[in-house]
């Protein structure tokens, strides 16, 4: 019984823990859905943009135009982009050790489907962390040791894209394929937990629209990443952003 002429304070969610009965998205589980999705959406978006634009001008326009300052750009990158990214990746890689550990799985309302999809999250997170290290492998890395230079990182990539291994298979151009659809996939599924563990959509049916909207969503931006790859790849497909 509660006494009278005190109040009692209810932390209506936990800091770390999510509840095994009710599947209560934790302080840190919110913070981490959205470390996840907004950087991983930026990072696509403007490398997609940034592709676009260069296979729509010169490599003369392009050495023309003026840029940011490199130490500035990749100052941003780790402050916005990459810090929140490994947040939510040791996050997830903690809380999923967790669980596997103690054998609690948070409840799945809507079936086997929901736990499938959860399984293909995070198989698709771990595909897109090894992609983002080969590309920062590839390209940050050289940017900030100074062996690459802003201006020849698209033709570096056309060049790591049309290589061929293995009897002329293109092991790199697959490998990116995979990583942008990863990528894509991980993103729209993200936002569609964003909308969940923020209590944007609460019913049924805005859960169905939501997610209905972040699938085309999601297709669409591995269309544009698939389009852009293959014609860096082999120049055969022109991406339908880049214009003329």
């Amino acid at each position: 019984p509660r006494c009278p002429g005190r109040t009692s304070i209810v932390l209506e969610r936990p800091l770390f823990n999510p509840s095994p009965a009710t599947g209560s998205s934790t302080l840190f589980g919110r913070l981490c859905s959205l470390a996840g999705a907004l950087p991983l959406g930026g990072f696509l978006l403007l490398h997609l943009a940034e592709q676009a634009l260069v296979l729509g001008r010169s490599e003369r326009a392009e050495r023309d135009l003026p840029s940011t300052p490199l130490r500035a750009t990749l100052a941003l990158e780790l402050e916005f982009v990459y810090l929140p990214l490994l947040f939510h990746a040791g996050y997830g890689l903690v809380t999923s050790v967790q669980r596997q550990g103690t054998g609690t799985v948070p409840p799945a309302p809507l079936g086997s489907r929901v736990l499938e999809r959860r399984a293909l999250q995070r198989a698709a997170g771990v595909v897109l962390c090894a992609f983002l290290l080969l590309h920062l492998w590839q390209f940050r890395v050289r940017l900030w040791s100074g062996e690459l230079a802003p201006a020849d990182v698209s033709s570096e990539l056309a060049a790591s894209l049309s290589s061929t291994a293995l009897g002329g298979v293109p092991v790199m151009a697959i490998g990116y394929l995979i990583g942008v659809g990863a990528a894509a996939f991980h993103f729209s599924h993200g936002l569609h937990g964003v909308c969940r563990t923020w209590d944007i959509t609460l019913s049924a049916r805005a859960a169905r629209i939501s997610a209905g909207l972040f699938t085309v969503t999601g297709v669409a931006l591995f269309m544009v990443g698939a389009l852009t790859v293959i014609y860096l790849a082999t120049g055969s497909v022109r991406p339908p952003s880049a214009g003329h």
